[in-house]
């Protein structure tokens, strides 16, 4: 029986691939890299630009020998600005970083239990007006990871 435990795996990969390769990707757009990768998102970011990377969900098809798990994961990216359209192209670059990392990333990246990884949808999200000034973003990058057992 497939573990559906798997999709740490697919949170702990996404978590390297970012950290790995959105530095070089926002610094080419002029933005500063994650101030930290995170699990669980509770709509308050405390030192922008923020990124999480938590679960949704995992189908399990145990009817293959190796067993086969499809995981949903969502990476929330956080930002901050002083002007709503400033905020909007920031958030604009955050995604297309995480975008292409993930995108771009492959082989050893993944690990031997993941045979593949897509964004499948972008989120752009709310606007949302902080307490003292400014405004703040939470859009989405949505991701498909599939992965299927290992045996030794």
């Amino acid at each position: 029986m497939a573990d559906p435990v798997y999709i740490r795996m697919a949170l702990d990969a996404i978590g390297a691939v970012l950290e790995a390769r959105t530095p070089a990707l926002l610094a080419g757009m002029g933005r500063a890299p994650f101030t930290g990768i995170k699990r669980a998102f509770s709509g308050q970011m405390l030192n922008p630009p923020m990124v999480w990377i938590e679960p949704r969900k995992t189908a399990i098809d145990d009817t293959g020998n190796p067993p086969q798990q499809h995981a949903s994961v969502t990476v929330v990216v956080g930002v901050m600005a002083g002007d709503p359209e400033a905020l909007l192209d920031a958030a604009l670059d955050y995604v297309r970083a995480v975008t292409l990392a993930i995108e771009q990333a492959g082989g050893a990246e993944w690990g031997d239990n993941i045979t593949h990884v897509h964004p499948s949808e972008m989120d752009y999200g709310p606007l949302f007006t902080g307490d003292k000034g400014g405004f703040a973003k939470f859009p989405m990058v949505h991701v498909e990871v599939e992965m299927t057992e290992v045996y030794e």
